[in-house]
């Protein structure tokens, strides 16, 4: 994430939100994340658990971001 965001913050429009399928973008990145994450026991939530605003905003964190993932898995966050 941290490698695409400054190329998804120039590119991305507000306007493109509705025509983006984020159900989908989530689901293969799940689908290509767990097969690593199964090997530490982990795991990614179902529904996307950002908001496209959230992602490509200037004041992203990735710290934040794991917190809203263990939050929604009810698990402690592992900061990098």
């Amino acid at each position: 994430m941290v490698a695409y965001h400054p190329t998804a913050r120039r590119n991305y429009k507000r306007s493109m939100r509705q025509r983006i399928e984020w159900q989908d973008l989530w689901a293969t990145a799940k689908a290509n994340a767990d097969v690593s994450l199964q090997l530490f026991g982990d795991r990614l939530v179902d529904g996307v658990p950002f908001e496209p605003e959230k992602l490509v905003s200037k004041t992203f964190d990735m710290d934040w971001a794991l917190e809203r993932l263990a939050a929604a898995l009810e698990m402690p966050a592992d900061h990098h």
